[in-house]
């Protein structure tokens, strides 16, 4: 019974990956923070009734994710199911959370295909590795004023990222960048890791350059008011004499 039990429990999920992976179109926008908070929209469109509204919340609470609005929109194809999914994230590993369920990169639903794939998994260790599959990873690294981003390989239709920062186009082998180069967007199969300038180290940057300048200015004008006060001594001494 126990041995029966694990096996549809596998067989669900497995089916919920199918799906997500091969019978849907998700495209979201990402917005990172200077902090790296932010937040996901996705748009998720699927063959009508193969996915409902309850399934979709209770895939997003295995993940942990407390926090999201999900709402269904009307559709003029009566075929299709439209669902608007939002979620915010204030760390690295929440982040890593949306990823696993919107299957954006390597953190995504084909860690756990994998985990099913393996006869040998029961239910536990199949949550044990969706968590290891993100634990080792980091989505943001900082060298100086410069932020690398990688979040793996993308298994959605579109993905678009907006950053608090400037894009740099010469170093980024994927995606495409919007004439602002705030944002840069990627689609299916594509490498989701590029760079980007921080926009906190320029405006420091910025911001200490014109402490300095200001305290040269200020300097010229002390010294100024000092040379003018040894003259006007000089004068009245010049005078009284």
């Amino acid at each position: 019974m126990d041995e029966l039990k694990k096996n549809l429990k596998i067989s669900v999920l497995l089916l919920f990956v199918f799906i997500i992976q091969s019978c849907a179109t998700v495209e979201t926008d990402m917005k990172v923070n200077k902090d790296f908070s932010g937040n996901t929209v996705s748009k998720l469109a699927i063959a009508k009734g193969l996915i409902k509204e309850e399934d979709l919340k209770i895939e997003i609470s295995k993940l942990g994710i407390e926090k999201y609005t999900l709402k269904k929109e009307k559709d003029s194809d009566s075929n299709i199911d439209r669902y608007v999914i939002e979620i915010n994230w204030k760390t690295e590993e929440d982040l890593k959370k949306i990823l696993k369920f919107i299957g954006a990169g390597t953190t995504g639903l084909n860690s756990i295909e994998n985990s099913v794939n393996n006869t040998e998994t029961n239910s536990a260790d199949i949550e044990n590795n969706k968590v290891e599959a993100t634990s080792n990873t980091e989505i943001f690294k900082k060298d100086k004023n410069i932020v690398i981003v990688d979040m793996g390989s993308s298994r959605i239709a579109k993905l678009t990222v907006k950053v608090d920062g400037e894009i740099i186009s010469e170093e980024n082998a994927a995606g495409t960048i919007d004439k602002n180069k705030k944002e840069i967007t990627f689609y299916q199969g594509d490498r989701v890791n590029f760079k980007y300038k921080n926009k906190n180290g320029v405006f420091r940057i910025v911001l200490g350059m014109m402490g300095i300048a200001f305290l040269v200015i200020l300097g010229v004008i002390v010294l100024k008011k000092n040379k003018k006060g040894k003259f006007e001594e000089t004068l009245d001494e010049s005078i009284e004499h």
